[in-house]
């Protein structure tokens, strides 16, 4: 079924409504961005899992907006060449601007993601340096005395 040349107004207004709340919601991960690498980078794992939370929410708000857009936009080019120049130039700016803001929001977290690795892989290794540590110093106490006299001694004891 498709929509008539009356109802093409309001699927323009609604797409643009759809679009215009993505943009919004990607606009604010974006600028969530550095807040969050700022927080791996000094280890506010208080604050950084603060934000993933307002993340995780934004997402989930996005996702809707993603499942109404594909219905809104069946047909799209040739339902686009029936509304104004005005709507179209609105329509692919906000798609723009969300596509953009996806492709920072992704290349952000990808960094972020190779620092959390790097932080993770450090720990790791210290972790394992201490474990080394702490088997050496228990293999040093469990050897035993030899017959209760001192080793090394010298003429005087």
């Amino acid at each position: 079924m498709t929509d008539t040349q009356q109802d093409n107004p309001n699927w323009i207004a609604e797409l643009i409504q759809l679009l215009e709340s993505q943009d919004a919601i990607v606009r604010e991960l974006e600028a969530m961005g550095p807040r969050q690498a700022s927080c791996i980078a000094s280890g506010q794992v208080d604050d950084l899992l603060t934000i993933l939370s307002r993340r995780q929410e934004l997402v989930e708000a996005l996702l809707p907006t993603q499942t109404a857009l594909a219905t809104r936009t069946r047909e799209f080019q040739a339902r686009i060449s029936e509304v104004t120049e005005a709507d179209r130039e609105r329509v692919d700016g906000l798609m723009e601007s969300v596509d953009r803001g996806m492709q920072a929001i992704l290349a952000s977290d990808e960094a972020d993601r190779s620092r959390l690795q790097e932080q993770r892989d450090s720990v790791r290794s210290g972790l394992a340096e201490l474990d080394t540590g702490r088997r050496a110093l228990q293999g040093y106490q469990a050897t035993p005395q030899i017959g209760g006299t001192q080793r090394f001694a010298d003429a005087h004891g």
